[in-house]
């Protein structure tokens, strides 16, 4: 094992310029043809539940009692920005 990490950094050291320019190919590559993250991932994990799972029907049950996020009364005190 010692004899291979021995070649392994002295293949490293000897293209290390090589390795750099590859890592920067593949990486251009992979973000110009891969999906990004935001149209494969979901906000929330109810899309992973089947739509028959006690959670999506306890979900959709309180859909009536559900009310919008009001902001916080005029007297609440607020943040202080950071300067």
């Amino acid at each position: 094992m010692r004899r291979f990490y021995s070649r392994l950094g002295k293949f490293d050291v000897r293209f290390r310029y090589l390795i750099v320019v590859a890592w920067v190919v593949v990486t251009a590559v992979c973000v110009s043809i891969l999906p990004g993250l935001g149209s494969v991932a979901k906000n929330t994990e109810s899309g992973f539940l089947p739509a028959n799972s006690p959670s999506m029907h306890a979900l959709s049950s309180s859909t009536p009692f559900r009310t919008p996020i009001s902001p916080p009364p005029p007297w609440w005190p607020r943040a202080v920005a950071a300067r």
